[in-house]
């Protein structure tokens, strides 16, 4: 009914001057200043739950990526002892291949040179 607390009072003044006289003017008074205080009242409400949902909700993103965090540490770790592992198994492989051709290089080199052969001829029939 009335938007500001200006006009209620500029109400109360007008019913106090008219007809209904002091009595009248002091109820409808009341009547607003307890429309107001409930109004406040609600608004306070409605502010401590906005305040409790945006605390529960921070709480929640903060949970969700200190989660995320140590996944992504985890992945991080097992790819790194992956890289380590395979890495050690190529140089392992490697020396071992280098170790072998340095005894018997003819037959490395033989090996090399027939399959060289096999690869140049498939390669030859499929541009035909």
């Amino acid at each position: 009914m009335f938007s500001t607390v200006k006009d209620t009072t500029n109400h109360a003044k007008e019913t106090m001057t008219s007809e209904g006289g002091l009595s009248d003017a002091a109820s409808a008074y009341r009547t607003k200043k307890e429309q107001v205080a409930d109004a406040v009242n609600e608004s306070k409400r409605d502010l401590q739950d906005a305040k409790g949902n945006l605390k529960e909700a921070t709480h929640n993103v903060a949970d969700i990526a200190h989660r995320a965090g140590e996944q992504i540490r985890d992945i991080a770790d097992q790819v790194r002892d992956y890289a380590s592992r395979a890495s050690h198994d190529v140089q392992g492989y490697a020396d071992t291949m280098s170790t072998k051709i340095r005894r018997s290089p003819l037959q490395y080199v033989g090996v090399a040179a027939v399959a060289g052969l096999l690869i140049g001829r498939l390669l030859g029939r499929s541009r035909r």
